[in-house]
């Protein structure tokens, strides 16, 4: 039976690509870091919030453990992400509470001192205030760089002088440590809500490499995608933990990038791999194949023939699971049924599955109908 038919081809795969373990495993590498923070922070939120407040930030790691265990990779990442959002907010606050408490205790020593004593205390305050590794971190990351070298330099000089100016130049330095330090908390509490909306959209692009079916690249391929993939995970988590505005407002490009390089390169592979398919099944029923590119749309055709005088052509396109077949033979449309079905069955030997989608229509004298009833009536008076 000749004219242009359409089918659909489907690839069976013995072992279907399943990321679900990579993304539990990276999840697992990433709830290290949050036991890790635990570890080095956990005596600090205790000391300044309270038992309550550190159980608080242990029960939020547990949490991902929880769904690793459960084998629930999205649940665990967002959870993951909540973790750090809370290990944030209990560490500021962690640190603005010893901050306050600290002031108290120099406010009671300004008390009972005489002014040399006072003096003393106030230099002694903010050296404290200064080498404090948190306040210190958080000051260079959330103030101008200049303030905070500036701040740097003037308390060298705190010591020299009267009693009176020292009390004088040390609180003037105090003030403006704690103004800019007031003015970093706010920067980093109004940073955390567009942290969270960006994270949320890093989540959603991530989750289009999820979709990849990276099991269509060859070894040499593949490892190097899955190392990408990776690494931009790693870059997410990383900005996260710094709550980095700008490079969560580039990953998704990033991102998206490397989903479309893939997603070429997937294509690509299941032609290929579709071609060789068929041209072997071909082969094998005994036809003479050849294989062209059809012009610079990407698709390939392939034009096979027999004797006597049988001749298919089909025609596969990037982007698309659907290959057109156009049939041509001297034989009747129950040899051409018994021709498709013979080819089913040789393409699924070589893990391709093809589905008729469209048979056509055949010119039985003068009137024109659908195949796929008349296979199905012929079939029946084959019986």
């Amino acid at each position: 039976m000749s004219g242009p038919k359409r089918a659909k081809i489907r690839f069976v795969y013995v072992n279907h690509y399943d990321p679900t373990q990579t993304r539990l495993a990276d999840l697992r590498n990433f709830a290290t870091k949050l036991e890790k923070w635990l570890v080095r922070h956990y005596d600090f939120l205790e000391r300044n919030l309270g038992k309550e407040s550190a159980e608080q930030a242990r029960a939020a790691q547990r949490a991902v453990i929880e769904f690793i265990n459960l084998g629930l990779p999205n649940e665990g990442f967002d959870a993951y992400g909540r973790a750090w959002a809370t290990f944030n907010t209990l560490w500021r606050e962690a640190a603005e509470m010893r901050e306050q408490r600290r002031q108290a205790l120099a406010k009671r020593r300004i008390q009972r001192a005489r002014e040399r004593e006072q003096a003393n205390a106030l230099t002694a305050e903010c050296s404290e205030a200064w080498s404090d590794p948190e306040l210190r971190k958080l000051l260079k990351r959330w103030s101008p760089k200049e303030e905070v070298e500036s701040l740097a330099r003037t308390i060298g000089d705190l010591s020299n002088g009267s009693p009176q100016e020292v009390i004088s130049k040390s609180t003037a330095w105090l003030e403006r440590f704690r103004s800019t330090l007031r003015a970093a908390r706010a920067e980093a509490d109004a940073n955390a809500p567009r942290v969270t909306e960006l994270l949320s959209h890093v989540r959603t692009s991530l989750s289009t490499l999820d979709q990849l079916d990276l099991s269509a690249l060859d070894a040499a391929e593949r490892a190097p995608a899955e190392h990408e993939i990776s690494r931009l995970r790693a870059q997410g988590d990383a900005a996260l933990v710094d709550e980095d505005i700008a490079k969560l407002q580039n990953l998704p490009s990033a991102i998206e990038a490397l989903r479309s390089e893939l997603s070429g390169k997937i294509e690509v592979n299941r032609i290929n791999r579709a071609t060789e398919a068929w041209k072997a099944g071909l082969q094998e029923l005994g036809y003479s194949v050849s294989v062209r590119s059809e012009g610079g749309s990407g698709a390939m055709v392939i034009q096979a023939s027999s004797f006597p005088m049988h001749s298919l052509a089909a025609t596969f396109r990037t982007g698309s699971d659907e290959v057109s077949l156009n049939v041509n033979g001297e034989h009747d449309t129950t040899q051409c049924v018994r021709d498709i079905d013979s080819l089913r069955e040789v393409l699924l030997k070589h893990g391709i599955e093809l589905e008729m989608t469209d048979w056509g229509r055949v010119n039985l004298g003068m009137q024109w109908v659908q195949e796929e009833p008349l296979r199905q009536a012929q079939r029946k008076m084959q019986l």
